[in-house]
């Protein structure tokens, strides 16, 4: 019986008495992947990692056995799409390899971007390092296609989306899928009477512990095409969901719902957020017409609709979580009256 390899550890790197080891492991990683070491900058290489032992130390590691320093592991954020985990690299040092240790660097960084809040991670690998791309695909990563620089981009989902839709891109937000990496900040927001009083009744009040995670799950559960949900991030704050906006296809009777973070209110970012999800749906999914409502007396929601070409069609009883809201406001927005009213929010979607 093959007895388990035995457990690493892992420790930020020293910046006074790792560094030299730290360059030595990045040195050989080119070697590795490339066959030589001249592409490896190594002035560029000191004031990259210095830069992260002040930001964050755990963003640069060293891997110990039974004390000795055997690898390596850096972190950083995918900028162009600052929700995704990056892998900078994995080193073990080559007595090391071979022995299923790497395995645990996997697990290491998989759990460590979880935590920080990464539902997504990406690295680069050369596409001649036939062993790294063979560990890599048993280990669920997947091949996202060429990089620049003749790499190839490796993609590994964290944690599952609770509905996957397509990336949307405006000015000052992203909206994408969320996950349960975002019901904490989802209690921190959506919990709040002034949030959810405009909402339908169907919503309890007051809200019970584990509700946003038993939603998620339910949500999770629905026929797929039947229900798209995006988290609302700032791009100043890309793993914060700080509200979400929904489509409904087909309407339950209305066609969409959102919240916004009480926080966040009269900065005009539901507004820019529904003229993403308005393209989306008049452009991919086939709209011809939303159905909307809002309770009579919800101006910023009435607000929305009015800016956005919206026309009303009259008043109907409806229930909400306050008591006191009696009525619901029903408009349509049709394909043609979107399209002539549209302001410049400029989005596309991040593929």
């Amino acid at each position: 019986m093959t007895s388990p390899p035995p457990a690493l550890s892992f420790e930020p790197i020293d910046p006074a008495s790792g560094l030299a080891l730290a360059i030595r492991f990045r040195r050989d990683t080119f070697v590795c992947s490339f066959g030589d070491d001249r592409r490896f900058d190594e002035a560029e290489y000191v004031r990259w990692v210095e830069a992260r032992f002040a930001r964050d130390p755990w963003l640069a590691v060293h891997v110990l056995l039974d004390g000795q320093t055997v690898g390596q592991i850096e972190f950083d954020t995918y900028r162009p799409r600052p929700w995704i985990g990056y892998v900078n690299h994995y080193y073990l040092t080559p007595e090391q390899r071979g022995r299923g240790l790497a395995t645990q660097l996997d697990d290491y960084a998989t759990e460590f971007l979880r935590k920080r809040g990464f539902a997504n991670a990406y690295l680069s690998v050369s596409p001649s390092n036939a062993r790294a791309l063979r560990f890599y695909a048993r280990h669920g990563w997947l091949d996202g296609g060429a990089w620049p620089g003749g790499v190839r981009r490796m993609e590994k989902e964290i944690v599952a989306p609770v509905i996957r839709v397509p990336t949307l891109e405006t000015e000052r937000l992203w909206l994408r899928s969320v996950s349960e990496l975002d019901i904490p900040a989802c209690e921190r927001h959506f919990i709040d009477y002034e949030v959810v009083r405009t909402l339908s009744r169907r919503v309890p009040w007051p809200y019970p512990q584990g509700g946003v995670a038993a939603h998620f799950a339910h949500l999770a559960s629905l026929p797929p095409g039947s229900h798209f949900r995006w988290g609302i991030f700032r791009k100043e704050a890309p793993l914060e969901c700080i509200g979400t906006i929904d489509l409904f296809q087909p309407g339950m009777p209305h066609n969409r719902g959102f919240w916004l973070g009480r926080a966040f209110w009269g900065r005009g970012y539901m507004s820019e957020a529904t003229a993403a999800t308005n393209d989306h749906a008049f452009e991919q999914l086939g709209f011809s017409e939303l159905l909307l409502a809002n309770a009579q007396g919800n101006e910023r929601s009435r607000r929305i609709k009015e800016k956005s070409g919206a026309r009303f069609l009259g008043l109907e009883p409806a229930e909400y979580v306050d008591p006191a809201l009696t009525q619901q406001e029903l408009w349509s927005l049709t394909k043609d009256a979107w399209l002539a009213q549209r302001a410049g929010v400029q989005r596309h979607p991040v593929k």
